[in-house]
This record gives C-alpha cells, structure tokens and sequence, in this order.
C-alpha cells in the first residue's frame, strides 16, 4: 500500500487498511517505511496499536545496503521478538558477576 496525499487522507486511509488487518486475525503487522516522518510514525503507532489494537512493527528501509547488512536484520528480529512477547536478553542470577544482587548494570560511552 502507498499513501499519499495530506495528513487527513492518509489517516482515513491507514484506518481504513488497520480495520481490514485486523478483521484478519494476524499477531503481527509489519510496516516498511521508505522514508522516516515523525509524523507519520506516530499516526501508525496511534491507528495500528492503540485505536485498532493491532501488533505493529515499524522499519526504516534507508538504501539497498541495508539488506546486506546482518546488524539491521537483527535489530528488526529484536523489534519483532519483543513486540511478540518473547525476550531479547535474560540474565541469570545464579551465575551473575555480583553475588546476592538482582540488580542489572548497563552503561553506556559517548
């Protein structure tokens, strides 16, 4: 499906589209955006999740290259994994690196 046109079409239509999705059954929409709109991401999120109860996934596809890069495959298999209830890390408690502690550490460098 392309959508096109000014704002409010484009939610008629996404409304539109969600409704028939979602009259099938399926666990998982995933959309494929050729060009990323904070706009449009948060219209989808709002249709698809919240207003029509859809499970949706949303991607940015920047350029051929992406799909010959394993990282952006994987990133997409997380999204899709948490949005479906699975886990994407679980950390044993029993063979943490600090004893006695249910604590998890994170960090990050810039």
């Amino acid at each position: 499906m392309t959508l096109k046109g000014p704002k409010l079409d484009t939610e008629r239509e996404l409304t539109a589209a969600f409704k028939t999705l979602k009259q099938k059954n399926l666990d998982l929409v995933f959309i494929i955006l050729d060009l990323y709109s904070t706009s449009l991401y948060k219209v989808i999120k709002k249709l698809g999740d919240v207003d029509i109860g859809l499970c949706i996934v949303q991607s940015k596809f920047k350029n051929k290259r992406d799909l010959n890069q394993q990282q952006y495959f994987d990133n997409v298999l997380l999204k899709v994994n948490l949005k479906m209830g699975g886990e994407n890390q679980c950390i044993d408690f029993e063979t943490s690196l600090i004893p006695n502690h249910t604590e998890q550490w994170s960090s990050a460098w810039t």
